[in-house]
């Protein structure tokens, strides 16, 4: 008797189940021609009329690659492009939406360089997000006074020597400058 009033349960849910599937009606009104989509595309319009969008790309040029920093210069050198090869396609990228700048770096930028260029941003009235780990990887991107410091960021990811945050910063800074006075 349990087993028939097992079977009776399963073939009622059965039951259940399929007539609320054939009671769903699909939808067949193409995507483009409903309320949502014409709403949607109403306020893209509206949006793009009063939006400044602007995008910048630099490929950046670099020196030596050094992964053993602290090595002879020649010996460093050489092991390093043994190690590892040299990026060749390297690029900062930038993108203006309004008054937010959105920059792409090609490695680990450091926190302290991206507020840096936050606050120079924000004293012209813009909004900046820097991101890391954008195409090419080219090391930890650090300002130059931590180049030296005996820790691992700057001894064993620092590739590019002292100067590099530095540079990237001032290759960052250049390109917001281009941004923004596009109007």
């Amino acid at each position: 008797m349990k087993q028939f009033v097992i079977i009776i349960g399963k073939l009622v849910y059965g039951i259940i189940i399929i007539s609320f599937i054939s009671s769903c009606s699909v939808v067949k009104t193409p995507y483009f021609k409903t309320d949502y989509y014409q709403i949607t595309s109403t306020r893209l319009d509206k949006i793009n009329k009063k939006t400044v969008f602007e995008i910048d790309t630099l490929r950046a040029g670099f020196s030596k690659i050094s992964i053993t920093p602290f090595l002879n210069n020649d010996l460093s050198t050489s092991l390093s492009e043994k190690l590892m090869p040299y990026p060749e396609n390297v690029y900062l990228q930038a993108l203006r939406l309004n008054n937010l700048i959105w920059f792409f770096t090609p490695g680990d930028f450091s926190g302290e360089s991206g507020l840096l260029i936050k606050n120079l941003l924000a004293a012209k009235g813009y909004e900046a997000i820097v991101s890391g780990y954008n195409g090419s990887y080219v090391g930890y991107i650090l300002p130059g006074k931590y180049f030296y410091l005996d820790n691992y960021e700057s001894i064993g990811m620092g590739w590019f020597g002292p100067t590099m945050g530095d540079y990237i910063i001032d290759l960052l800074l250049k390109m917001s400058n281009s941004l923004i006075s596009i109007r």
